[in-house]
């Protein structure tokens, strides 16, 4: 009897690791956008720990398309979107370097 408890209870926690491993699957899931055929992550990248989250990415991309009057194929649109990425990342490292300049400065 002691063992079908064990057995049943281990059984139980393999159940619910496996609905838990599924919901985070899917939560993950949820963490990217289709835009204009690309998915974009919620977060973008990481530039020395700070995450750069993919809203203003998306809405960058998003008007890139809408002027564009012509189709684009994928290969440019990832060019286009690579750009807008580069740019956020350096305007970030140009953040990180004032606010650690004018902490050099403060003290």
């Amino acid at each position: 009897m002691v063992q079908r408890k064990k057995w049943f209870s281990s059984a139980m926690v393999l159940v619910v690791g496996m609905g838990l491993a599924v919901l985070a699957t899917a939560a993950d899931a949820k963490k990217q956008e289709r835009l204009h055929g690309l998915l974009f992550p919620e977060v973008i990248a990481k530039v020395n720990g700070v995450e750069l989250d993919s809203n203003f990415i998306k809405f960058e991309f998003n008007r890139v398309m809408t002027q564009v009057k012509q189709p684009i194929d994928v290969r440019n649109k990832i060019k286009i979107a690579k750009d807008i990425i580069d740019r956020e990342i350096v305007r970030e490292l140009v953040s990180q370097s004032g606010k650690n300049q004018r902490n050099r400065n403060f003290f």
